[in-house]
């Protein structure tokens, strides 16, 4: 069952999503019974609801097995690719073949503008919770 789900900078500190920033999400939740064969799922969704980012340890870590108690799970954003805007988030929980817990909707949230490419160039303007972006690089031939 999940307790609480925060948004923290590399100091653990809770801080607001910047685009391009790292960023760190903090899903605390409790065990009542040991389980086996378990993955957890962070998602971001853009405000009519359609998935844009899935974070799951399902595809980078395999099956996750727990003892009963109070655990914090941290799923590490190295480099937000989220343009700035308002979007909605859902975290979600697998075990022992089904699912476990699911908060759709977590929360509405902001993520702030920043220089995502260090170029000096803010990203914000027509972009604005519309695209997701990625780091690229281009020659000409």
């Amino acid at each position: 069952r999940f307790t609480s789900v925060d948004f923290c900078d590399e100091s653990g500190n809770p801080a607001q999503p910047r685009c391009g920033k790292p960023l760190f999400i903090k899903v605390s939740f409790k065990v009542s019974d040991s389980l086996r064969n378990c993955f957890f799922s962070f998602g971001f969704k853009d405000l009519f609801g359609n998935p844009l980012i899935v974070l799951s340890t399902k595809y980078l870590f395999g099956e996750i097995h727990l003892t009963p108690g109070t655990h914090v799970g941290v799923f590490s954003v190295p480099k937000l690719t989220l343009t700035p805007g308002t979007y909605n988030c859902y975290v979600y929980a697998h075990a022992m073949s089904e699912k476990a817990d699911h908060v759709d909707m977590l929360r509405q949230f902001q993520v702030l503008d920043d220089d995502y490419y260090g170029t000096g160039h803010m990203v914000g303007g027509h972009l604005q919770g519309k695209v997701v972006l990625s780091d690229f690089s281009w020659s000409l031939e």
